[in-house]
């Protein structure tokens, strides 16, 4: 399990706080919005994390994302 939760860890780790945003966004949780000097994730950072977590909905942790 933790080696399937590095790429979302990575991912997450690596725009933070926008890729955190963005993904709480992804699941519903909360609104992507950001304000300076934070800039929202660029369709390529959203996309990287929509694939993480589309890599670990089988282990029924999250429910399907759609980038």
């Amino acid at each position: 399990m933790h080696k399937r939760l590095i790429p979302l860890v990575t991912c997450l780790s690596r725009e933070s706080p926008a890729a955190l945003k963005s993904a709480l966004g992804m699941l519903g949780l909360m609104r992507p919005d950001t304000r300076l000097p934070i800039v929202p994730l660029d369709a390529a950072g959203r996309a990287e994390v929509a694939k993480a977590f589309a890599a670990i909905t089988d282990e029924e942790l999250i429910d399907g994302v759609g980038a």
